[in-house]
């Protein structure tokens, strides 16, 4: 099923109370999407989930008819991804696990790895995370299932927007 009361309850995630604060930049102010933190073990292993009803509107991809993050507006899969990456690593820091590896899986959260290094541009405070003690031995290694250009997340900003919004530094 793709409905999310199912998943939660077929894996049997349990809300931690807690959640992870992912900020966007709304023109020029910096708003927060927070993003519910879920925790559950698989085979020993322990498995976070991020939801948020607003970045996460659907568990279904495109083959249902129904959008999701891999399909819409350019600024929604953007959205989707900084969730995604910059919350895996924000919901880690809140659960206070201390990973040696992280594997993204595709573009949505291929993103982690800049965010991890310090590539934010929104909010000041998160461009040390690598120097935060969570994720100091913290690697990253990256699977890309599909290589076709429908799967690869390809976000096209006008160079009206480029000059607008971006420095000459940040497009180099």
């Amino acid at each position: 099923s793709h409905n999310k009361a199912d998943v939660i309850k077929q894996y049997g995630f349990r809300d931690t109370g807690r959640v992870a604060p992912v900020p966007y930049d709304n023109g020029g102010t910096v708003q927060y999407e927070d993003l519910m933190i879920f925790k559950t073990k698989i085979r020993g292993v322990r498995v976070l989930g991020l939801m948020n009803d607003t970045v996460f509107p659907r568990l279904r991809g495109r083959w249902s008819g129904d959008p999701s993050g891999y399909h819409g507006a350019d600024n929604f899969k953007l959205r989707f991804a900084r969730a995604l990456s910059l919350g895996a690593l924000l919901a880690l820091r809140e659960a206070n696990i201390h990973p040696d590896v992280i594997q993204t899986n595709d573009w949505p959260s291929a993103y982690l790895k800049a965010y991890l290094e310090g590539r934010d541009r929104i909010a000041p405070a998160l461009k040390d995370l690598k120097r935060d003690p969570h994720f100091r031995r913290t690697r990253v290694t990256s699977i890309f299932h599909n290589l076709h250009r429908d799967y690869q997340g390809w976000v096209y900003i006008s160079n009206d927007w480029k000059t607008k919004h971006l420095t000459d530094e940040q497009t180099r």
